[in-house]
């Protein structure tokens, strides 16, 4: 039996909850068409993210990334802080909730998940991998 399917995924966040044709998961087809797992369909969410952020909120990204490679500095707390509602706000952003998956994430994946990631960043953006080789994390 032959089925034709096309589909547009707007939001990555719920991949392991959609099921598609015959009991696949929209987790499961990514990994077969692109490889590996649910670290691999996480990364090319963020990738996505990533080509539409703007300046500051990929150096905050990048930021980020590196203060969950060496580990967190006072600045870093105190700036978390605002994440934990000490901060008058409307409520978090869309970046800040990204930023929030970004390091679950990060602390789950292998140290060659890690890798791969940052080596698909440099690839794809060059001076963002200038950048990680400045900052070390490359």
């Amino acid at each position: 039996k032959h089925v034709a399917t096309s589909f547009i995924v707007a939001s990555f966040s719920c991949i392991s909850t959609l099921t598609f044709l015959e009991g696949l998961t929209l987790n499961a087809i990514f990994s077969k068409m692109f490889g590996g797992g649910k670290a691999r369909t996480e990364q090319l969410c963020l990738t996505s993210w990533f080509s539409n952020w703007n300046c500051q909120q990929r150096e905050r990204f990048l930021f980020t990334l590196a203060s969950q490679i060496s580990g967190p500095s006072e600045e870093d707390l105190l700036l978390g802080m605002t994440g934990m509602g000490l901060a008058e706000n409307d409520g978090p952003e869309m970046f800040d909730c990204q930023l929030k998956l970004v390091t679950s994430w990060w602390r789950r994946w292998s140290p060659q998940e890690r890798s791969q990631f940052l080596q698909s960043l440099a690839v794809s953006w060059p001076e963002v991998g200038d950048q990680l080789r400045g900052r070390g994390m490359l």
